[in-house]
C-alpha cells in the first residue's frame, strides 16, 4: 500500500512538472554599434569667425548639378536663424517670473525661435562660396559674404576621440561671451546638423531670458508685465564657432551626432 501511495505522489510530481514548464528566456541579440570617422577640412573644424554657415547637399547624380544652390539656400536659413529673436508664450512668462520671485530654480518654458526673413534674402542672394568637400554622399560648403581663402586641409574627426567641448546642452559664459554647445542624431547629416543647431539656439534664448527674469527677483507686477512685453521680442547674434561629427552605424544602419558650439556676445 505504501508503494503504491509513493508511486501516486511521483507521478502527480511529474504532472505538476509538465505542466508548469520553465520556459528558456532567449536573449536579444544586442545592436551592432559602428563609431566611424569623418574626414573634415580646417573649416569645419574650426569656423571662421563672423558671419559664415556650412551648407548641405547630396552627391546624388541627379542632384548634382543644384548641390550648390541647395547648399547655399540651406546656409542662408541657418544664418538667418543665428540672427534671431525668440518667442515664449506669454501665461508661460508670467508664470516663470512667479517662480523666479518665489526663489524657484525650474525654468518650465516653451521657446520659438524666429529667424529674420530680410536677413534670409540678404543671405541667400550675397552669400560667396568659400570652399566645399564631398564626404560621404554630402556636399558640404562654406558660406560667407567676404570673399576670401580659408585652409581647408582635412583631417579625421576621430569617432573614437570626442573633443572635450562636445558637452551636449551645455551654456556657460566667459565675460561677455556666451557659448553654447548641443548636439544632434539623426538618420541624415543635414538633420542631424539642424536638431543641434536649433537646441543651441533655444539654449542660448533660454539662458538670456534667465537673466533678466534674475534681475527682477524684488520686481512689482507692474514690472514684470513689462519684463514679459520687453522680453518676448528680444533678439540676439549667434555665431557657428565650431563642430565636431560622429558617423554612427548601428547594425548596417547610418546615423550622424553632430555636436556644435555657437557663441553669442552678451548684450547683442
Amino acid at each position: 500500500m505504501k508503494r503504491i501511495s509513493l508511486l501516486l505522489m511521483i507521478v502527480i510530481s511529474l504532472a505538476a512538472c509538465a505542466n508548469h514548464k520553465v520556459m528558456p528566456v532567449v536573449a536579444e541579440p544586442e545592436a551592432l554599434v559602428e563609431i566611424g570617422d569623418f574626414e573634415a577640412p580646417a573649416w569645419l573644424w574650426q569656423v571662421p569667425s563672423g558671419s559664415y554657415a556650412i551648407g548641405f547637399a547630396y552627391t546624388d547624380t541627379h542632384l548634382e548639378a543644384k548641390a550648390d544652390s541647395i547648399a547655399r539656400e540651406y546656409a542662408a536659413v541657418v544664418l538667418s536663424r543665428n540672427h534671431s529673436s525668440f518667442v515664449v508664450d506669454k501665461k508661460a512668462v508670467y508664470e516663470w517670473a512667479d517662480e523666479v520671485n518665489s526663489g524657484s530654480k525650474e525654468a518650465k518654458l516653451n521657446l520659438v525661435v524666429s529667424a529674420d526673413i530680410e536677413y534670409l534674402q540678404k543671405a541667400h542672394q550675397e552669400l560667396i562660396k568659400l570652399d566645399s568637400i564631398d564626404v560621404m554622399g554630402y556636399y558640404l560648403a562654406l558660406y560667407g559674404f567676404i570673399d576670401g581663402t580659408v585652409d581647408g586641409q582635412a583631417r579625421l574627426m576621430r569617432g573614437n576621440q570626442v573633443p572635450a567641448w562636445c558637452e551636449d546642452a551645455s551654456v556657460t559664459q566667459d565675460g561677455k561671451v556666451i557659448n553654447v554647445v548641443s548636439s544632434g542624431l539623426a538618420a541624415s547629416l543635414p538633420d542631424a546638423w539642424s536638431m543641434a543647431h536649433e537646441k543651441a539656439l533655444t539654449l542660448m534664448g533660454k539662458y538670456r531670458l534667465q537673466k533678466i527674469a534674475g534681475s527682477h527677483e524684488s520686481s512689482e507686477e507692474l514690472d514684470i508685465r513689462k519684463f514679459v512685453d520687453e522680453t518676448v521680442t528680444i533678439s540676439y547674434k549667434a555665431y557657428l564657432d565650431k563642430c565636431f561629427i560622429v558617423p554612427i552605424k548601428t547594425d548596417g544602419m547610418q546615423s550622424f551626432r553632430v555636436y556644435l558650439s555657437l557663441r553669442s556676445q552678451d548684450g547683442q
